[in-house]
């Protein structure tokens, strides 16, 4: 990245890693210990963990978990409810939903051991809807939520998944 981005990343890197310690789980009295320990999988890019400590993120709970698949849910600051997925398989689809391609905006990430993936984010035909996905072994991720009114402020689900990208394929 080049000059003002990559001042944005490394702010963004910083409060991510300088959070506080308490939790933003609204139910992580419910999330059976498998869940979370799946939640939390390197081979996923520890989404939970790096959820629960960056500071535009609050309420973030796993919804579903599944040896393939799991669902998480939490608020962005100034986008509103997100859902990070991940599913078994090398595309990720919402039912009754079109993304238009002209909308796609793509950019490189790279992985904790080096790989390079090209995540992208692409607005549904009514322009309410965005959604950012990419695929990493075998697996396809996906951050969705409510297009918001300022379409800059989708930027921030963009770098929560540079968040969990950068922590693919660390040690597992």
């Amino acid at each position: 990245m080049t000059g003002q981005n990559q001042e944005s990343e490394e702010a963004f890197e910083t409060e991510s890693q300088n959070a506080g310690t308490e939790s933003h789980d609204i139910g992580e009295d419910r999330i059976d210990p498998d869940e979370a320990e799946l939640a939390n999988a390197a081979k996923f890019g520890n989404p939970k963990e790096v959820l629960d400590h960056i500071a535009i993120t609050s309420n973030v709970e796993v919804q579903k978990t599944a040896d393939e698949e799991f669902v998480i849910e939490f608020e962005l600051k100034n986008v509103g409810h997100c859902t990070f997925a991940v599913h078994k398989g090398e595309e990720f689809t919402l039912p009754n939903e079109v993304f238009v391609d002209s909308t796609k905006i793509e950019w490189t990430a790279p992985t904790a051991d080096g790989e390079y993936i090209f995540p992208d984010m692409r607005v549904n035909e009514a322009g309410d809807l965005f959604m950012i996905d990419w695929a990493y072994n075998g697996y396809c991720f996906a951050i969705y939520g409510e297009s918001p009114q300022n379409t800059s402020d989708r930027d921030m689900a963009g770098k929560v998944a540079l968040e969990i990208i950068r922590n693919l394929g660390g040690a597992a």
